[in-house]
């Protein structure tokens, strides 16, 4: 094997083979960029496993203790709480990530300009 003439192109051009290849800013970030979103989704799961094993069910709670069997049940049935578990994840995450939060249950209005109200300084 010979060496090319110093200062030629082709000294100037030439790359090493095999996995070094590609810029390594954008290694890091494409890398880093993954690792975000997989926590992102992993404390989603969490969040939502942790509000689904406390005792009660939303409906009861915000119905109070003196709520009728039967307008606990129509308000499961109305906020989905009678999906599957699975279904109501993706209902959930669908609304987190189009910023669809629901609606006060207070209030009755739409929770985002709620947040958004006592956020600003």
């Amino acid at each position: 094997m010979t060496l090319p003439p110093h200062g030629s192109l082709e000294a100037v051009t030439a790359r090493p083979a095999g996995k070094g290849r590609g810029a390594p800013w954008l290694r890091f970030a494409s890398r880093r960029l993954v690792t975000v979103v997989l926590t992102l989704w992993a404390a989603s799961i969490l969040v939502f496993v942790v509000l689904n094993v406390l005792p009660g069910t939303p409906a009861q709670v915000i119905l109070g203790t003196q709520a009728t069997p039967a307008s606990v049940r129509a308000l499961t049935i109305k906020l989905g709480l009678n999906q599957p578990l699975v279904l109501q994840y993706l209902h959930w995450i669908g609304g987190l990530l189009t910023l669809h939060l629901g609606n006060s249950y207070i209030s009755g209005q739409p929770i985002g300009p709620v947040i958004g109200a006592a956020l600003e300084v």
